[in-house]
């Protein structure tokens, strides 16, 4: 891990995404304290909506571009193992640098 943080740039692109995560840490915390402070006992069946809506997106995300992912693959699987078949965009996508 530690030749990457050699170069200038990639250190401080790593320091901005630890900066942003522990930033996201903490406006979760700061959401339970406030709602606790104003809901008192009743905070968690306030929190019980926002927070899982904050997860739904990013899960629905994550297993569509695994799908996708899987697609790509197979279709590059299948045009690789039939080189007979590619049309010329195809054949230009595989073999033509860009």
């Amino acid at each position: 891990m530690l030749p990457p943080l050699r170069s200038r740039t990639y250190r401080h692109l790593f320091a901005a995404q630890v900066i942003a995560l522990l930033g996201t840490g903490l406006a979760t915390v700061a959401l339970g304290l406030v709602t606790y402070q104003l809901a008192g006992p009743d905070a968690g069946a306030v929190l019980g909506t926002p927070v899982p809506s904050e997860e739904v997106p990013q899960v629905i995300a994550v297993a569509a571009q695994g799908g996708r992912r899987q697609i790509v693959a197979r279709q590059a699987r299948e045009e690789r193992s039939h080189p007979d078949r590619l049309d010329g965009v195809h054949a230009c996508r595989m073999y033509c640098p860009v």
